[in-house]
């Protein structure tokens, strides 16, 4: 089997709601594809790093043959501890994905049928980390605010676009 980069993944993630539930039908479609993200197709123990394993408890654990140490799908990731099914996470991730302006945590509260905002908040935020990806390559040169609304070209680096109130007072950007 292939190895699959991250960005090969996130490039094959479905873009619309019909391939959405047509890729991600069934929890096992979802342990798929986590199961390829992770370890590129082959679980591996997460002790001993054998890929000598089998699954138990529904493919949501493996076990190792070499040290019998039981991993879990999502030990280690941010939906470690989880009770919501995979399904769940994945539905969440393509609706914060597709939406163009962003999307509020009420927004996903109302969607997922969450019953309190705090879930949301903090599904949405866990989300949100878990997409930065800081080692990225720039999309372009950075713009700042000042100018007749062109913005200036100024090299890119490490420093966000959106400046905080120090920054924007020290240098006397804004009004």
């Amino acid at each position: 089997m292939t190895q699959h980069s991250r960005d090969d993944l996130w490039r094959d993630f479905p873009k619309t709601a019909t391939e959405f539930e047509r890729r991600f039908a069934t929890e096992e479609d979802c342990r798929a594809y986590w199961i390829k993200a992770r370890w590129g197709g082959k679980p591996a123990c997460a002790r001993c790093g054998s890929t000598y394993v089998w699954p138990v408890r529904d493919g949501t654990t493996f076990e190792c043959r070499d040290c019998d140490h039981q991993t879990s799908l999502t030990s280690g990731t941010l939906l470690e501890k989880t009770r919501k099914p995979l399904k769940m996470w994945f539905r969440a991730v393509f609706e914060i994905s597709t939406r163009r302006t962003g999307i509020s945590a009420m927004d996903l509260m109302r969607i997922m049928g969450f019953g309190s905002y705090k879930t949301a908040w903090t599904w949405l935020h866990k989300l949100r980390a878990s997409l930065n990806r800081p080692e990225r390559e720039p999309l372009g040169p950075r713009r700042d605010g000042r100018g007749a609304g062109r913005g200036r070209r100024r090299p890119a680096q490490g420093v966000s676009s959106v400046g905080n109130m120090d920054e924007i007072h020290r240098n006397k950007i804004g009004r």
